[in-house]
């Protein structure tokens, strides 16, 4: 008995370079911090509707924790992860028909992040602005961390 799906594990999805689109898309006054993933999918949803999938797709309790740990580590300023107007919490900034943007402030950033639909594929895409230098300490410490769970959940997506 195969204990794991081959194709479950964040692997799947690779880092890729900065699209001009998702430049596009943000509008932090600075970028200071960006990385951004893409994994190949045949699933043709609505930016959006990647978005809910990413982060409100996973089994619980893991949308519940990664609320919770950004509202209270970070300090993002989410909403109730239950409000539909929203995505776990996170403020829908921008919409295309090609992607959305997600937005969050803590006391020392701004957090961006991008999904873009591509004819075989779907990218996303993090900005953070570094308002106070904790912000870049906070994040300097959650970095690791932070690519490894934004490749993990859109590979997760992806499936």
């Amino acid at each position: 008995m195969e204990i794991l799906d081959q194709r479950f594990w964040y692997r799947e999805a690779e880092r890729i370079t900065i699209s001009d689109e998702a430049e596009g898309l943000c509008s932090l006054p600075r970028v200071d911090y960006s990385d951004a993933f893409r994994a190949a999918t045949d699933d043709a949803r609505a930016p959006e509707a990647w978005a809910r999938a990413v982060f409100e797709g996973p089994p619980a309790p893991l949308p519940a924790c990664l609320h919770f740990l950004w509202a209270t580590l970070v300090r993002l300023d989410l909403a109730s992860r239950n409000d539909r107007s929203r995505v776990l919490g996170w403020k829908i900034a921008a919409r295309t028909e090609s992607g959305v943007v997600l937005e969050a402030e803590a006391p020392g950033m701004r957090v961006q992040l991008v999904a873009l639909v591509e004819p075989a594929a779907v990218s996303w895409t993090t900005f953070i602005y570094y308002r106070k230098w904790f912000g870049r300490v906070t994040f300097t410490l959650l970095a690791t961390t932070h690519r490894a769970l934004a490749a993990y959940l859109l590979s997760r997506a992806a499936l």
